[in-house]
């Protein structure tokens, strides 16, 4: 028991099977820096790393060597190139919901965060990992 609360295993859970230490981790601060790790060092880019701590516990994480990309504000928030409507990679349902640009080209996209990313979530849910798909005129 440590700190007043059973340990994993006395609780009947198994610890993570991926061993924390295997991990080596960058930060990346622009997009550049991130596309040099990812090209140059072979690296997954991750924000947010939910999907890493899945991964871990259940033993089944392939890469070893990532760039965190949660620091780089040109990849946050929609744009729009041309006609087309641009979803940043760390673009959170919060994001979608408070969109004008969202609720004016794809309101079935703020409707869909408002019903998947309640208010806990929002804020640093990434809406890119569940989808993969352009929208155009």
């Amino acid at each position: 028991m440590e700190s007043g609360r059973p340990l994993a295993a006395e609780r009947g859970q198994r610890d993570v099977r991926t061993a924390v230490s295997e991990i080596d981790l960058k930060r990346a601060r622009t997009e550049d820096d991130a596309l040099k790790l990812m090209r140059d060092e072979l690296r997954t880019p991750i924000a947010g790393a939910t999907d890493l701590y899945v991964a871990l516990n259940f033993g089944t994480l392939q890469a070893r060597k990532f760039v965190d990309i949660w620091a780089i504000d040109d990849l946050r928030g929609f744009t729009m190139r041309g006609q087309t409507l641009i979803i940043g990679a760390l673009a959170t349902y919060a994001d979608a919901i408070n969109s004008p640009l969202v609720a004016q080209r794809l309101p079935m996209l703020a409707q869909a965060a408002r019903l998947v990313g309640g208010p806990p979530a929002s804020p640093v849910t990434l809406i890119s990992p569940l989808i993969d798909w352009n929208i155009g005129s």
